[in-house]
């Protein structure tokens, strides 16, 4: 799933501050064909006060003095104005550019990987670690009916990344995790243990999606071993005030619920996930080193069945929708989720350890890990009875 920085760090920037003229409100084209105007009219009067200096009548020479002084406002207006005029941004957030001075600039190749480390890496410390959680419901799709609410959901991921130099290809990071998704009630909200398929009418037992870990693979670095830029995976635009950046994720690969067969009779693992990560200009602008960056997402999952729910092979999918944000603070995360980690699942307080050997694993995995400890725990059955299947 996600990663995340808290939204408990709130981070404002420090607004610039200008020094306001006239020709500071101007757009920068505007200004500068201002202060050459100005700059001729200075011009002019400064030679019709000399030509009146000369003049010995008292209402010339009061005239000269007059020239003189505006010559000399003149002057002034431009020496303090025209700076800043090119300087300053234009008014009615028409400026596009991310600062220069400070902060991330995720528009530029390692701007991008630097913004992503940052929401990713909240927290160093695998006992405390940030907690991006979300809420959502999961609806089903089946040719012919209407999409019906099956589930709410909550879940949580706890994140906290090491640094890890790579020579070349420069200061990158690796994250340990792990994924915890709860199926809930959707009318009161309460964890389900057991669910009737309205399908089948069969009441089946609801198991929990268990990600563990749920740890990067291999760390991730800015530049390649020749020390080019590399593509972030997050890439960004500047929308209004804010920056966004959509991802989409497709997999199609074997199941590990199937056999070895599942190119000949189906049953392959697929799922679409669509994911939006929203952060503020102006806390990404502003961000420091060893600051959290809150940021919200949207998470869109799209999948065939979830097996437990045993549709014996009915056409249909799910589809899971969801909002989330992160924080530092594990008391912040809704109940019941709070609740269930503290009492059912309490290794969530905590990520994995950053060495931990085990792979990857998919919710997929999870679950067959769940079925196969529920099989161990049944008697054994005896041989089946009547004649073997053709």
């Amino acid at each position: 799933m996600h990663s995340t920085a808290p939204a408990c760090l709130p981070v404002s920037p420090t607004a610039a501050t200008w020094r306001r003229s006239p020709l500071d409100r101007l757009p920068v084209a505007r200004a500068l064909r201002a202060c050459f105007a100005l700059a001729c009219f200075a011009l002019a009067y400064f030679a019709l006060a000399c030509r009146a200096l000369a003049c010995r009548v008292l209402a010339c020479r009061v005239l000269a003095c007059r020239a003189l002084a505006c010559c000399a406002l003149a002057w002034i207006m431009l020496a303090s104005s025209a700076p800043a005029a090119l300087a300053a941004p234009a008014e009615g957030g028409r400026d596009s550019t991310p600062a220069r001075s400070a902060g991330l600039r995720p528009l530029e190749t390692e701007g991008a990987f630097a913004l992503e480390r940052a929401m990713a890496c909240g927290s160093n410390d695998i006992a405390a670690p940030q907690y991006y959680y979300w809420t959502g419901t999961i609806h089903a799709r089946r040719a012919g009916e209407p999409d019906r609410l099956l589930f709410a959901v909550q879940g949580v991921n706890p994140r906290a990344c090491r640094s890890v130099e790579g020579g070349a290809r420069g200061a990158g990071y690796q994250a340990a995790a792990r994924e915890l998704m709860l199926y809930l009630d959707p009318v009161t909200g309460a964890v389900l243990d057991d669910w009737r398929n309205p399908w089948t009418g069969e009441t089946v037992r609801v198991v929990h999606m268990q990600n563990d870990p749920a740890s990067m693979r291999e760390p991730a670095f800015p530049r390649d071993a020749a020390g080019q830029p590399t593509r972030a995976r997050m890439q960004w635009r500047l929308l209004g005030n804010a920056y966004v950046s959509t991802r989409t994720s497709s997999y199609f690969r074997d199941s590990p619920l199937g056999g070895d067969y599942q190119d000949f009779v189906g049953g392959k693992y697929r799922v679409m996930e669509l994911s939006t990560f929203t952060l503020p200009r102006a806390d990404v602008e502003a961000w420091r080193p060893g600051r959290a960056l809150p940021y919200t997402a949207t998470w869109v999952r799209i999948s065939d069945w979830l097996p437990w729910m045993k549709m014996q092979g009915r056409e249909g999918q799910v589809v899971l929708t969801s909002t989330g944000t992160s924080t530092l603070d594990f008391d912040a995360l809704p109940e019941p989720l709070r609740g269930s980690i503290a009492n059912r699942f309490p290794l969530l307080r905590r990520t994995p350890e950053f060495d931990d050997p085990r792979p990857f694993q998919t919710s997929w995995d999870s679950l067959r890990k769940a079925l196969d400890a529920e099989r161990a725990a049944q008697p054994a059955a005896g041989p089946a009875a009547g004649k073997p299947q053709r």
